[in-house]
């Protein structure tokens, strides 16, 4: 699938979690987010923020944006709401990518048009239905 990027990849663990990936795990997650991305209307040169990280889901779905020929705008989850304000005006972007929840600073944003995308919804059903 990657082959100039993953030619010997070896495996992803979250030491947080347990959760363990080999390399067909990690392309196959990819392939689900990809799906999922399409499915919810990312798309070619769309800014998406990314405000999660230190976890096993960011690469994925970091590759599965890049596919996708998307940018992302990888942001600490902490930062503060002026600031996560400004990067979403500077970027103007309508997508912020998180793990399970919505960090809280970042849910007091003034942005209400923002479309929040939890990847740990992705899953087989997301791919069989872009394949269709």
């Amino acid at each position: 699938m990657y082959p100039f990027l993953f030619s010997d990849l070896g495996n992803i663990k979250d030491y947080e979690t347990g959760e363990f990936w080999n390399k067909n795990e990690f392309f196959q997650e990819i392939k689900y987010r990809i799906g999922y991305f399409k499915n919810i209307g990312i798309k070619k040169n769309d800014k998406v923020i990314i405000a999660h990280g230190n976890n096993i889901r960011f690469f994925a779905d970091l590759f599965a944006l890049w596919h996708l020929n998307a940018s992302a705008v990888c942001i600490d989850n902490n930062v503060g709401i002026s600031e996560f304000d400004n990067i979403i005006s500077v970027c103007k972007s309508s997508f912020i990518i998180i793990n399970r929840k919505i960090p809280y600073k970042i849910s007091k944003s003034k942005y209400k048009k923002i479309h929040f995308v939890d990847t740990m919804k992705c899953n087989r059903d997301i791919l069989d239905l872009n394949n269709r």
